[in-house]
């Protein structure tokens, strides 16, 4: 089987992204956007609020960093790693390296999930403001 372009395009990518959150700080460095949500609410987070520098935190070895920042980016890592190597694996070998299916509810459940920790984020009282991101 072929290996098309828009395989290596996703390999590149992700090596590119990942080198990236690793040698730039998303706090402060001035190259990477702030979040246009928290911007044009006037500081209300959105689900991805602290994403980067999650992303950051964790190729740093610093999990509970990470989790402050955004936990379920960090709880998802695993997802994305598997959906990005199943497609590699896919386009290069002919066959995912893992096959599932999920069934719809699991997609309703995860939207929901997501859409909960986007309002409970947002609420300013303890334990709920530990979702919103921040250093420890």
């Amino acid at each position: 089987m072929a290996v098309n372009r828009d395989s290596f395009f996703l390999l590149f990518l992700s090596i590119g992204f990942l080198s990236l959150m690793y040698w730039v700080s998303p706090t402060g460095s001035g190259i990477l956007p702030p979040c246009l949500f928290f911007l044009a609410t006037g500081g209300k987070y959105c689900p991805g609020c602290g994403t980067l520098r999650c992303f950051h935190a964790f190729l740093h070895g610093r999990l509970t960093q990470a989790a402050a920042y955004n936990v379920v980016t960090l709880l998802s890592l695993p997802w994305i790693g598997l959906v990005i190597a199943n497609f590699l694996s896919e386009r290069w070998i002919g066959r995912p390296l893992l096959r599932f299916a999920l069934p719809r509810w699991v997609e309703w459940a995860a939207a929901g999930l997501i859409i909960l920790f986007w309002i409970l984020r947002n609420i300013p009282a303890y334990p709920f403001s530990l979702l919103a991101p921040h250093e420890l």
